[in-house]
């Protein structure tokens, strides 16, 4: 993990703010940036631009709501890039999806490059520098790898020696040293896991930038004007590092943050300011002391054999506890909160212990260097497993929410879980009383026009606001269908419920040329639905992708983009992030209104503090956080002016229930029609391109 707070600096006395001046004359009517891109104005864009060039200029927070079309990213690049030059201070840029930093670095960075560079009044900010900051795992460490290749015969075996000598040759050519850059296949996780630089080893006293792609990375890190990363990383290095003390700044001391896509904040937050402890991670930890497997191991040439089998007497109480888990809590499902402290057996932490004092033992016997620093990495991890165990086993935050799952594709790794009930106050603490800009933008920020809900979510109740709607013609462009006659089943008619969403869904789909975007709540739904339209919809030349297939979230929409009439069943990932202009998307059916699922852990903590604070659960988190998905989900449709479509709702609680309003009023401005089973055929006509 990088010291940032050492070996980052900003220069003292920056000169005069140029901000907010600079912003408001490329923004304006015929200004800089319509002469030097030929852009449109967009008012939208530039009430969002000079709100953002004035909280950066003043070290203030602001949340902004910018509909979809505005043109957001310009709107804080071009600012952020100013002040950062200006002022010499880093800006700190984080997503939520990996598509929108492909857009950021690949398209809207080299438009600001381009109008700098243009106008001789913006010409000191065209040499701007801007880099993607990735996780420590994923680059390559080049005295790790020097060091696998000379313990080969003590680490690896069969085709895990041919890798390293593959590696060895991509590490002579490769420019980056990503492991996504790296030609497949890939390198098992026991392999990549020992020569990545997520280890004390790869520092800047072994690794030089020249030879070291990480170091590298890390020199680019220190020189960037605008550092790019993921809202993940940003959480995850948050929680790792705490504060900043008193300097002001979040990640880097005087450092200024945007968070774009940050609807999505609460929750990754929520993610990873917890603990997560899982059966299949502690296993991989032993594993890479001693496998018994392949006898490979960094005790294989040093410890003795009664140390080897400390590690090997306890992978098997690490196999033991998690499956007494697994039959005291998991049997009926795969998810159960923990309420009461001492809930499991405390049987690994001696063990562990030993391990520990015999990596101590080894440790003061080696000499300083990256054997040391390896064995040093490895007896850390050790002692944060034990402060997880001792914590989660105690229940000792009593502010977190603590439960154990079960995951993967045959539900065998389990894993503990605690993750705070309210994440405002660390928000509060980690981003909005750093005395520096903090900047929360999205297309869905307001339920529907109040951003004080995700405000008061985040702990930015004092931050300003600015909501800002999208130029598209959603009059022209797009038509909203309502089903009245579809009502949420009860258990005894789901069946049926999935018989008649299977022929609503299809009836929608044959009237509409181009392709469909299906958003389901639940996987059961998705794979029974499927079952019944698959066959037809391949009669009638329609591809069906599924998202409970072996495609990913990224391969999915890729495919989808392709096929141009496809028709995509998604489930929650596919509510957000999902971009697909023209009419490869042109109708977007919501199977049903996105609530959570009130039994899942941390929904059930947090709508229990509510109601202890004297709140009401439903109005204040269930239907808010509803209303922001649901503002996402439809809002796949329309991604540019010339995209028409139509959006169907086959959820009848919009019509049926009080808060079915709040939902019809974050559809877009455009026709609405309700209908009925019975008269579906003369009311909806086929949707012409």
């Amino acid at each position: 993990m990088i010291g940032f707070q050492d070996n980052f600096s900003a220069s003292p006395s920056p000169p005069p703010c140029p901000t907010r001046k600079l912003t408001e004359k490329i923004f304006a009517p015929g200004g800089y940036l319509s002469k030097a891109l030929a852009l449109e104005e967009r008012i939208p864009q530039t009430q969002m631009a000079t709100a953002t060039a004035g909280a950066m200029e003043n070290d203030q927070p602001l949340l902004f709501e910018a509909g979809t079309g505005c043109g957001k990213s310009l709107a804080y690049l071009i600012p952020g890039i100013i002040q950062a030059v200006s002022q010499k201070r880093p800006c700190i840029i984080s997503t939520h999806t990996i598509s929108l930093q492909e857009q950021i670095l690949n398209k809207d960075i080299p438009l600001c490059r381009s109008l700098f560079e243009n106008i001789p009044e913006l010409e000191p900010f065209a040499g701007f520098r801007a880099t993607l900051f990735v996780g420590k795992g994923n680059y390559l460490c080049t005295t790790r790898l020097v060091k696998a290749i000379n313990e080969k015969t003590d680490l690896f075996g069969g085709t895990d020696q041919q890798m390293l000598e593959n590696l060895a040759m991509w590490s002579q050519e490769t420019s980056t040293g990503l492991i996504q850059d790296f030609p497949p296949p890939a390198p098992s996780w026991e392999l990549w896991s020992s020569v990545n630089a997520d280890s004390s080893v790869c520092n800047s006293r072994n690794c030089a930038p020249e030879t070291c792609p990480y170091q590298a990375a890390r020199r680019q890190l220190k020189k960037a004007d605008v550092i790019i990363l993921n809202h993940s990383l940003l959480f995850a290095l948050l929680n790792a590092q705490g504060s900043l003390g008193r300097t002001r700044g979040v990640l880097f001391p005087h450092d200024f943050l945007i968070l774009d896509e940050a609807h999505t904040v609460p929750a990754t937050a929520t993610e990873n300011f917890g603990i997560s402890l899982s059966s299949f991670g502690l296993d991989r930890l032993l594993k890479r002391l001693y496998n018994n497997k392949n006898r490979k191991g960094l005790l294989a040439r040093i410890g003795r054999k009664k140390e080897i089998e400390v590690v090997e007497e306890t992978r098997q109480l690490v196999t033991t506890f998690f499956q007494d888990i697994e039959q005291r809590y998991l049997r009926q499902g795969p998810v159960r909160r923990i309420a009461s402290p001492g809930w499991n057996e405390p049987i690994l932490q001696p063990s562990l212990r030993t391990l520990i004092q015999i990596l101590g033992g080894h440790l003061e016997k080696i000499d300083d260097g990256p054997a040391k620093d390896e064995l040093n990495d490895q007896k850390k991890r050790l002692e944060n497993v034990i402060s997880a165990l001792n914590e989660t086993h105690s229940l000792a935050r009593e502010d977190h929410v603590h439960w154990v799952e079960k995951s993967g594709k045959r539900q065998t790794i389990i894993t503990i879980r605690a993750a705070p009930i309210d994440v405002a106050p660390y928000l509060k603490e980690a981003l909005f009383e750093r005395k520096t800009s903090v900047l929360l933008t999205s297309a869905t920020l307001a339920p529907v026009q109040d951003i004080g809900p995700f405000a008061k979510m985040v702990g930015a109740d004092q931050a300003a606001t600015g909501q800002v709607p999208s130029p598209f013609p959603y009059k022209k462009n797009c038509r909203a269908f309502v089903v009245r006659d579809m009502a949420v089943p009860a258990l005894k008619t789901l069946p049926q419920y999935r018989r008649d969403l299977a022929d609503y869904i299809r009836f929608f789909i044959d009237r509409v040329p181009g392709g469909s975007l299906v958003l389901f709540t639940s996987y059961n739904d998705l794979r029974e639905v499927s079952q019944f339209l698959r066959k037809p919809l391949e009669e009638s030349g329609r591809v069906l992708l599924e998202q409970t297939g072996t495609l990913g979230r990224a391969q999915l929409a890729q495919r989808f983009r392709e096929i141009g009439n496809a028709v995509l069943f998604g489930t929650d990932s596919f509510w957000t992030g999902i971009d697909i202009p023209g009419p490869a998307l042109s109708q977007v059916i919501v199977t049903r209104l996105p609530f959570e699922n009130p039994s899942h852990p941390i929904v059930e903590a947090k709508m229990e503090w509510i109601r202890e604070h004297g709140g009401n659960p439903f109005q204040e988190y269930t239907l808010p956080q509803a209303l922001i998905k649901f503002r996402q989900g439809i809002g796949r449709l329309i991604r540019k002016h010339s995209d028409y479509g139509r959006l169907v709702l086959l959820d009848s609680r919009i019509l049926r229930k009080p808060y079915g309003r709040l939902f019809l009023d974050a559809l877009p401005d455009c026709p609405q029609e309700i209908i009925d089973h019975n008269n579906r055929e003369f009311t909806v006509p086929v949707l012409e391109t």
